[in-house]
C-alpha cells in the first residue's frame, strides 16, 4: 500500500456542445459510456451504487460516493480489481457546468501514484477528448454551425 505522500490528484478538463444534462447522461449511462470510456458499464445511479466497466477485455469496478445530478459525480474504484484498468482506491470526479454554447466538463483523479501521475493525466484528457468528440442526441457541434 502507498503513503500518502506517494499519491498524487491529476486533473483535466474539456468543452462539450451540448447541454449538461445531455453531458451527464454521457457520464453515467451504459449505452453512451460505452462510447467514449469503457466498451462496456453497468451503473446503478444512487449514492453506494455500483459501477462495472469493461475495456480492451478487463474490468473495473467500484461505487458511486456521491450524484448530484445533473452536475457532479464521484466514483471510488474498489480496492481490489481483477486488472490495473482503474488504479485500486482512487476516486474519479466529475464536474459539469453550462457555457456558452455548451457544457465545461472538469475531472479529478485522486489517489494515484505520484510517479505515475503524467501517465493517468494523459489517460484522463484522452478520455475527455472522446467524451468532447462524440455526437449526443440533440447537440450541437460548433463546427456545425453557420455564420
Amino acid at each position: 500500500m502507498l503513503a500518502s505522500d506517494d499519491l498524487a490528484e491529476v486533473k483535466a478538463e474539456t468543452t462539450v456542445t451540448a447541454a449538461p444534462a445531455m453531458v451527464f447522461d454521457a457520464l453515467t449511462k451504459p449505452s453512451l459510456l460505452a462510447r467514449w470510456f469503457a466498451d462496456r458499464a453497468e451503473v446503478s445511479l444512487r449514492p453506494g451504487g455500483s459501477l462495472q466497466i469493461v475495456r480492451d477485455g478487463r474490468s473495473g469496478a467500484g461505487h458511486i460516493l456521491d450524484v448530484v445530478i445533473p452536475r457532479r459525480l464521484l466514483i471510488a474504484w474498489d480496492a481490489v480489481q481483477e486488472s490495473q484498468i482503474v488504479f485500486p482506491g482512487s476516486e474519479l470526479e466529475f464536474f459539469v457546468s453550462p457555457t456558452d454554447g455548451g457544457s465545461r466538463v472538469q475531472s479529478v483523479l485522486w489517489k494515484v501514484p505520484a510517479g505515475q501521475a503524467d501517465a493517468y493525466a494523459a489517460e484522463l484528457t484522452g478520455q475527455l477528448g472522446r467524451l468532447a468528440a462524440l455526437r449526443l442526441p440533440g447537440a450541437t457541434r460548433l463546427d456545425d454551425a453557420t455564420p
